[in-house]
Order: structure tokens, then sequence, then C-alpha cells
């Protein structure tokens, strides 16, 4: 069974910037619901989602972080998932010295909201933890700023956008059609030209965006993984990886997955010591 959206609300206040209040945004989401999508559960496991989430919220207020842990888990494993359980997650993880788990959910929590700076701030405290510092190939302005510019829209805003693009400039190209004066038809023409230079741009960062999404990520959840030249026990070491580090699969080959480095290191490590994210 997929996992069910449970969408539920923020807490008051926000993130800490200071240095001694650094980690006061390790909090958790209280329990104010917003809106529950339960296309298949009924009534009944709708109520033991929120029960258990009331329950880890009032754990983890009083310190009790690994039976927090615990009821979260058992939201997910009824199949549901939100960014705010994810958070929660991760910051009970953080609080117990797990660094893969924590890490692991945190990402998860932004891979459904990648636009909350709380947790992205939370997510840069946890990876301070990390022992693994890896540099990112650097990137031309261009791209950054094209990268940034396409993290504004979901893929489906993408989509939607190139769909309504394309409809304004059959329109106009419609019009230009129809229309028996010169100005009209120059009019309409201009608009075609302009919605599908639009529509254009759209489909291209559609196309990147779901690209993207596609991407498998994962994060190193063992305190220390030899990564080899080949999908086998006896091949070279090329490098070692700690507990935390986030690694890109690129393909899967019976239990091993060939991984890459954000500085473009490529190796194989078994499948068994990655939390895909």
């Amino acid at each position: 069974m997929g996992k069910t959206r449970l969408v539920m609300g923020r807490s008051v206040g926000g993130r800490k910037k200071t240095p001694s209040s650094l980690l006061l945004s390790l909090g958790i989401w209280p329990l104010v619901v917003l809106a529950l999508w339960f296309p298949v559960a009924g009534f009944g496991q709708s109520a033991e989602v929120l029960r258990r989430f009331q329950l880890g919220n009032d754990f983890y207020r009083n310190g009790q972080y690994r039976e927090a842990a615990e009821q979260y888990e058992g939201i997910l494993a009824l199949g549901y998932e939100s960014p705010e359980l994810y958070y929660n997650l991760g910051n009970c993880y953080y609080r117990l010295r797990q660094i893969g788990k924590s890490v692991l959910y945190l990402e998860r929590a932004r891979r459904l909201a990648p636009n909350d700076e709380d947790i992205a701030h939370n997510l840069e405290v946890v990876r301070l933890q990390v022992v693994d510092k890896i540099p990112e190939i650097p990137r031309l302005f261009i791209e950054r700023a094209l990268t940034s510019f396409r993290a504004l829209l979901s893929v489906d805003g993408w989509a939607m956008g190139f769909l309504l693009l394309y409809v304004g400039a059959m329109a106009a190209i419609i019009l230009r059609i129809l229309f028996r004066k010169a100005v009209l038809r120059l009019w309409s023409g201009r608009f075609a030209v302009f919605f599908g230079a639009l529509a254009v741009a759209a489909g291209l960062f559609w196309v990147s965006s779901l690209r993207a999404s596609r991407a498998l990520y994962a994060v190193i959840m063992e305190p220390k993984v030899d990564v080899r030249s080949a999908p086998e026990e006896n091949a070279t070491e090329v490098f070692s990886l700690h507990e935390g580090s986030k690694v890109r699969i690129r393909k899967q080959v019976g239990d091993w997955c060939e991984i890459r480095l954000p500085d473009g290191k490529v190796g194989w490590v078994k499948e068994s010591v990655l939390g895909v994210i």
C-alpha cells in the first residue's frame, strides 16, 4: 500500500538564529489537524493515527525520545506520511544521537516540503554531526540560478503551467486565423509567439523537474562503510563513508548499489547499508 499523506499544522514560533539557541528548533509540531485524507482507512484507523501522534508528542515533551519515536514509527507502519511526521522523527533520532536516521527522516521531510525553512535549518544542524564533509562540484552561476527557479514550482505546477501556456498559444493562433482586421491579426500573432515561447520554457522546466524528482537518493545508515570499485566483496576499496552521508543511487545490481557523491566520486555499496530517501 502506498503512503497516505497526513497533513498537520505547524507549531508556533520559528527558527532560532542565535548560536546559543541553535538547537531550540529541534522540537516537535503539535497536533493541530488541518486536513486528513484517508482514501483507504476507516475512522478507526484514523483515530489510531491521531492517538499515536498525540502520544508521541507527549513523550517528546517529557524527554522520552525513544518512546516518542516508536509512536511515530507506528504511524508510518500504518501507511501514513507527512513532513511533520518525518520532521518529528528526525528530531527524536537527533536527540538519541542516531545521526543516520535523523538525516534520513529530515531529508524525507524536505522531500515533501522542499521550501520549509525549519526543516532546512534542522537538517543543517544535524549535518554538523556527520563525519564526512563532502564538497559539491562547483556549478556555474546560470546553472544555480536555473535550479533555484525550477524549485519555485513542483512537477505538477510546471506541468499545469505548460498546459495553460500551450492552450493560450493555440487560442491566439486560432484568433489570428479568425480575425479580419490587420491590427487584431498582428496582436494575436504576437501573443501566439509570446505564449508559445513561454510554453516551451515551461515544458523544459517540467521535464527537468520530472527528471530531478525521479533521482534516487539515500543516506548511509552504518557507522562506517567501505565503498568498492565493483559490486563484489573482494573488489578494491576506493573510499569510505560514515553514517549520515547522503549519496545518489545510480543503478542496482543484485544487492549492490552504485552510488555517486556530490564531489563526483563513484563506487559500490551493499543495499542494506542505505536508507532510501
